[in-house]
């Protein structure tokens, strides 16, 4: 899905989380309108076990508002990923993306990460110091070997 907004820090929102959002919203929107007050007990008299008919109207709205934040969440908290090789620059690592060619100073955890190797890594794209691509490790995925 393309991305629809985009900041300068690189923080990007898909359409699929702004459909995501829009629904949660409509959801908690529906259970907070008003209805009109009408009497809960619907047992008869005489025995001893009122039936209070809603509960199972709340029970799902509620659930379905849990499944809806959570989805939500895992929409928001997407980590991008990049493959590419990875370069020893200066005082720190650098990792050229294979699909754009696009250069990236690594940022954050870079323990894992060793020169020479083609890796893909989790995290997220930003900028350093000068304004310049940026990529802030996460974790590594995955270990291709050496780079061609």
């Amino acid at each position: 899905m393309k991305n629809v907004f985009g900041t300068q820090r690189g923080v990007e929102i898909s359409a699929g989380a702004i459909r995501g959002s829009a629904f949660v919203l409509a959801l908690f929107g529906c259970m907070l309108w008003p209805k009109p007050a009408s009497a809960q007990y619907t047992g008869t008299m005489g025995t001893g076990s009122p039936s209070y008919g809603n509960g199972k109207a709340i029970g799902i709205g509620v659930g379905a508002a849990a499944g809806g934040a959570a989805l939500l969440y895992v929409a928001m908290h997407h980590h991008a990923s990049v493959d590419g090789c990875v370069s020893r620059v200066n005082d720190g690592f650098s990792l050229t993306d294979d699909k754009s060619g696009q250069t990236y100073s690594l940022l954050a955890d870079t323990s894992d990460v060793k020169s020479g190797e083609r890796l893909r890594l989790s995290g997220k794209k930003s900028k350093d110091a000068e304004g310049m691509p940026a990529f802030e490790v996460k974790k590594v995925v995955k270990d291709f070997g050496g780079c061609q």
